[in-house]
Parts: structure tokens; C-alpha cells; sequence
């Protein structure tokens, strides 16, 4: 910010005195900033002097410097370099004073914090069976690094999916001041599906104290799903774990096959309430053409009751092999109805069977099921 003093009218007023505007007496001391914020780092900022006469500024710390540190009065402003250490400790405040012998100014200085900090390491979080690890690696990101930092971090694997693969160690790693990550290559091809464990100890330059730290991944076949709830009420539930690979033959169903094994619970490991099989390209009784997604609806569940669906891929990978199975745990909210209703519907365009909404299959309820939930004496009976 530029400052700009006129004294035009003093000087006017001292000739019609009888003196000059040589020998006013009149002085002022002008600054661009009341206060200044730094990063961390040794870092300076400027700051703008206007006076005329004499002045001079002074660090009132031991951390702050200016540069110059005196001047004379100038028809335009004078730029003062304000710079500040490394901060290796927590925020601190200081300040600089600017005086003409007369009057003095102080300007406020604040510093952030420099504490170094080391965040959870990221890794993917699972690679397929068979495949090669290409540009795969696990992370360790930082914040607050100094200039000069080094890393050392000593990788091991664990767990049955580790067997395969590789990570590398490193020793002397340069650190870039500021924020960033420590990247530790992966390699190899995971040859047995289960759990990964990343173990990591890592020792910093000029950090006393080291990083003992771990990461969790699995190898899995490809095409094991990942599920979503796609749409939950107090008595409906609608899963989804991606869109079907679809052929070009006869009812565009000589893709991927659906093949597919799932069940609900009521607690993770637990007996089947329901379960369903299917090892056909026509995935249970409807045609693939008309569904996109794979997608399950689970009608007549409780209200307010915590449900487990599991799921299990059939002949997945080059030895037609079954996946894990895959657990989601969710609860149906809370059902409020109006007394003696007998039937209601949800007016979300769904229909069970499957719909050209949802795209979900679904059991068709039976004459039998339906008959049996309507109660007219049960005030809270629905359909």
C-alpha cells in the first residue's frame, strides 16, 4: 500500500507567517502495516516507511530482523525488509518499533506454529490377484518440514496377501520443506488373497523421537464387489454393488456372467434369514438385458432393526475362484404411521421383481404373503 503525504497547505501556512516551510516544525511518521503475519519458515515480508525526517525501527525479539534499520525522510515511501527465523516451536508474537524521535509506531508480528508432524500412511485399499503392482506405492505424508530434513523408514509386510509383493525401505530420503509425503514403492504380483499389514518405522533428521506406523490393504480376486446401500426405509432395503458388465448377443447376456451368492442376517456371521444362489448368466429369473446394475431389494424387514447383508463373487480370476464374502451392516429407520392403516406404499417408483426405476431385482411377493399382511385389526399391519 503506497502513502502519500501532502504538505502543500503547511508550507502555504509558513509563508503567510513569515517563515519558510525549511524550517517547519511540523514532522510526520507513517506505515503501511499495523501488523504482520509469517509462516513458519525463515521467511520476510515488506513494510513501507513514509516520513520527513529521521527514522529508525527496532526488533523488539531476538527472532525478527529489519533491514535497513534507519533512514531519512523521502518524497516516497521506504521499503523495510521484516524477516523472521524458523519457527520450530508453537505460535509465537513479537513486535518491531518505528520512531522519528518524536513518535513511535509498533508494529505487531505473529509467527505460526512450527511443529513437524507425520500423518497415517495411505495405501490403496486392496489390489487384485494376478495382477502386477505398477506404480503402486504407499505414502507417508508430513507437514512442517524444515529445509534440510531427512528420512529413513524401514518397510515390512504382513498377512496373507502379502505374499508376492514387496515395498522398499529408504535411507536419506530429502524431505521438501513445507508439506508433502514420503513415497515407498510397491512391486511385485500378489499371488494369495487375505489381509495386508504395512509396518513402517521412520526416523527424521533433527526429530528426536521416531515414527513406528502401520497401513492396511488385501489382495482380493477382481471382481469382488464393494456394497452400497442404494436405498433404505423402515421396511425395505435396496443393495448395490456396481453395474453389470453387459454382452452384445442374444439379450445381451453373454457378458460377465451374474454369479453371485448373498443373504441377510441378523448379526454379522450369523444364520440366514434369507440367502440366494445364482450361477447363471441369467441372474436368478429375469432376463440381464433389462438390469444394468447389480442390485438386490430386501422387502417386509422390521423397522428400527439392524440387518446383515453378506455377499459372495462366484468363479472370479483364471481359476474360477469364489471371493471373501463381503459384510454391510445397516439399520431400517424408524416407521411412523398413521393408526388403523392397513396398506401403504412407498410412491419411490418401486416394484418388486425389478423395475425400470431402480433397476433392482427383488422376490415378487406372493398372493399368500400379501394376504397374510393384511389385518385389518392390527394397526400398524402394512403391505
Amino acid at each position: 500500500m503506497k502513502i502519500h503525504a501532502i504538505i502543500s497547505f503547511l508550507c502555504l501556512a509558513s509563508v503567510a507567517l513569515g517563515t519558510s516551510c525549511k524550517d517547519d516544525e511540523t514532522h510526520f511518521l507513517q506505515r503501511s502495516h499495523d501488523a504482520l503475519s509469517f509462516p513458519y519458515l525463515n521467511s520476510t515480508k515488506e513494510l513501507l516507511v513514509l516520513t520527513n525526517g529521521s527514522w529508525k525501527i527496532t526488533p523488539d525479539d531476538t527472532w525478527i530482523s529489519c533491514s535497513p534499520g534507519e533512514g531519512n525522510g523521502a518524497p516516497k515511501e521506504q521499503a523495510v525488509n521484516i524477516t523472521v527465523a524458523q519457527n520450530d516451536g508453537a505460535e509465537r508474537t513479537g513486535s518491531v518499533t518505528l520512531s522519528d524521535g518524536l513518535k513511535e509506531l509498533v508494529i505487531r508480528v505473529t509467527q505460526e506454529d512450527g511443529f513437524f508432524t507425520v500423518g497415517s500412511p495411505e495405501i490403496a485399499p486392496s489390489f487384485d490377484l494376478y495382477e502386477e503392482l505398477v506404480d503402486k506405492r504407499v505414502t507417508i505424508p508430513y507437514q512442517k518440514s524444515k529445509p534440510g530434513y531427512k528420512a529413513d523408514v524401514t518397510a515390512t509386510l504382513e498377512g496373507a496377501g502379502a505374499e508376492g509383493i514387496a515395498i522398499e525401505s529408504l535411507s536419506g530420503y530429502e524431505m521438501e520443506a513445507g508439506d508433502g509425503a514420503i513415497p515407498l514403492a510397491l512391486s511385485g504380483t500378489p499371488t494369495k488373497k487375505g489381509p495386508i499389514t504395512v509396518k513402517l518405522h521412520v526416523e527424521i533428521s533433527s526429530v528426536a523421537t521416531p515414527y513406528d506406523l502401520t497401513a492396511e490393504s488385501r489382495a482380493k480376486l477382481a471382481g469382488e464387489v464393494t456394497v452400497t446401500m442404494f436405498k433404505l426405509l423402515p421396511r425395505l432395503a435396496v443393495l448395490d454393488w456396481g453395474d453389470y458388465e453387459k454382452g452384445t448377443g442374444t439379450n445381451f447376456n453373454n457378458g460377465t456372467p451374474r454369479s453371485f451368492s448373498f443373504g441377510l442376517a441378523l448379526e454379522e456371521e450369523g444364520d440366514n434369514l434369507r440367502n440366494y444362489t445364482s450361477k447363471t448368466a441369467n441372474w436368478l429369473t429375469a432376463s440381464s438385458m433389462f438390469f444394468a446394475h447389480n442390485r438386490f431389494a430386501f422387502g417386509n424387514l422390521q423397522p428400527s432393526t439392524t440387518y446383515w447383508f453378506w455377499i459372495v463373487a462366484h468363479e472370479l480370476g483364471p481359476n474360477k475362484e469364489d471371493s471373501d464374502k463381503t459384510w454391510l451392516s445397516f439399520t431400517t429407520p424408524e416407521e411412523n404411521l398413521a393408526p388403523n392403516v392397513i396398506l401403504y406404499k412407498d410412491f419411490d417408483d418401486f416394484w418388486f421383481r425389478g423395475c425400470p426405476i431402480y433397476q433392482a431385482f427383488g422376490v415378487e411377493v406372493t398372493n399368500a404373503q400379501i394376504g397374510a399382511n393384511i389385518a385389518p385389526d392390527d394397526p400398524v399391519t402394512s403391505g
